[in-house]
């Protein structure tokens, strides 16, 4: 069987995480994920007769890319982290785990159309090719969002035996990495929590000072939210994840620019919570509803704005 520990015989349970880190979870540990793509596309190929000696090649084909694909990105640190981080509001992370899912079922389509290279597949034509990767995208996806429902008690009873067989039968094809740690990089300059700060309160300054609020309101709002989003930016790891996204050595350059984009859009979201949350009760709240979500939109365009700039630094250095 195939044993997840590192070159110096450590498991997973044994490693010392970054602050904010969790362990993978039962149910979701890379082994899981392998399996949940794995199935439907096996399905997939025995629905079309395909020989059953094929069918394992194709198979252990799409593990072999998979698994390292999973151990480069450290997705099993960042399912676990996205879910158990604790949140102010629910809905922050049900709307987290369902674009995690959608951008882990892109991972996953890609990881398995290069898992068809050189196979005779490629020559069956588009359709069955997207068909096949298809399978692979929604397994993970559908996976993942199972998270959303709070009826979900115990991950590890969403799967079976059939993780633990999987791991069995293609253990002489996946190897373990040589340190099984997270892929969690310390932030970048420039895009630190106070870097992250001084974007958003820059801009809310500006807002209230074109309105004519008086400088010690002003002064006293800033600090609500400061104070609001720090809190808010550190629980959602934002900084870390931040240079996680832009440093993360992927094949395609299109995948960062979409993973940037939706960290922004999260980001923003963030901010516009902290924002609304640091205006409760505050005299602000007199200068009308519009006056309000115009904050609002201001704070979390801030954020958006500034780590959007990694898209235009992205294409430059590509």
């Amino acid at each position: 069987m195939h044993d997840p520990s590192n070159a110096n015989g450590a498991s997973p349970q044994d490693i010392e995480l970054p602050d904010g880190v969790f362990p993978p979870m039962p149910g979701y540990t890379h082994e899981d994920l392998l399996e949940v793509v794995n199935t439907p596309v096996e399905a997939f190929l025995e629905a079309l007769h395909a020989d059953p000696g094929f069918i394992r090649e194709t198979s252990i084909a799409l593990v072999t890319h998979l698994w390292a694909d999973l151990q480069r990105m450290g997705v099993e640190y960042q399912i676990s982290t996205w879910y158990q981080t604790p949140y102010e509001h629910p809905d922050t992370r049900a709307r987290n785990i369902s674009s995690m899912a959608l951008q882990l079922g892109g991972f996953a389509a890609q990881s398995a159309f290069e898992s068809l290279q050189g196979s005779p597949l490629m020559n069956e034509g588009e359709d069955l090719v997207n068909a096949f990767t298809d399978k692979a995208a929604w397994g993970i996806h559908d996976h993942i969002v199972k998270l959303n429902d709070e009826t979900l008690i115990k991950p590890e009873e969403l799967m079976g035996k059939k993780a633990v067989l999987l791991r069995e039968q293609y253990s002489d094809h996946v190897s373990t990495p040589f340190k099984l740690t997270p892929n969690v990089l310390p932030p970048m300059a420039g895009y630190t929590l106070d870097d992250l700060l001084g974007a958003a309160l820059t801009a809310l300054e500006a807002y209230t000072q074109k309105r004519g609020i008086d400088r010690s309101l002003i002064d006293d709002s800033l600090a609500a939210v400061k104070s609001r989003l720090t809190k808010s930016l550190n629980k959602n790891g934002i900084p870390g994840l931040i240079a996680f996204y832009h440093l993360q050595p992927l094949a395609d350059p299109a995948l960062r620019t979409r993973n940037i984009s939706d960290l922004a859009e999260t980001a923003g979201g963030v901010a516009a919570e902290a924002a609304a949350d640091a205006l409760q009760d505050s005299p602000l709240q007199e200068q009308g509803d519009a006056f309000c979500c115009g904050f609002f939109d201001t704070a979390s365009d801030a954020i958006q704005q500034h780590i959007l700039q990694l898209n235009g630094a992205s294409a430059n250095a590509h």
